[in-house]
């Protein structure tokens, strides 16, 4: 089991903003983290005038994502419309099975179960949760297209004691704490 610890470093926030965006992103993490099935011990959030942090504890460092159907488009439908569908999950005709519902017959496909790394799918659940947070006033800061509440300076972004690398705007994660005098 591994740790994930995120602190998103930026000019300073009222105290207000603080304990909405901080309680606001733990339960952002929290519901995407669920939705995707991964499992973890506990998740906690912290914040100081310059500082949101989130650190959750005993994630797995893999997941198992289980087989699923995949409703398309209704039969009889134009044969660009199924090959589009296809297409777009990467499946040939064989893969694609008719199946009735309540709604009529429709086409579906059948995913394959396989073993994922968690490190990119915190990827996506962070950079999704970090650009849905809602402050009362955003903008744009600087010279950049980023737009915040207040202008974000770093991001430390470490999961199983190394770093979790992306970018978001003009920044990229990093591994050590910005600390000014």
């Amino acid at each position: 089991m591994a740790e994930f610890l995120l602190e998103l470093y930026s000019e300073e926030i009222p105290p207000e903003l603080q304990i909405n965006s901080r309680k606001e992103l733990k339960e952002s993490l929290e519901k995407s983290l669920k939705e995707e099935s991964l499992n973890f011990k506990s998740i906690s959030s912290y914040s100081s005038p310059t500082r949101l942090t989130i650190l959750i504890k005993d994630i797995p460092k893999k997941i198992k994502v289980k087989a699923k159907d995949i409703k398309g488009p209704k039969v009889g439908v134009l044969e660009d419309i199924l090959n589009n569908f296809m297409r777009a999950h990467n499946v040939n005709k064989k893969d694609v099975f008719e199946r009735e519902n309540e709604k009529g017959k429709f086409y579906f496909i059948r995913t394959k179960s396989k073993e994922i790394q968690v490190k990119d799918l915190l990827i996506k659940v962070v950079l999704n949760s970090i650009a849905s947070l809602n402050w009362r006033k955003s903008m744009k800061w600087s010279d950049t297209n980023l737009i915040w509440g207040r202008p974000l300076r770093s991001i430390l972004a470490v999961f199983n004691k190394k770093l979790l690398p992306f970018n978001y705007g003009h920044l990229k994660s990093n591994d050590f704490i910005i600390i000014e005098q």
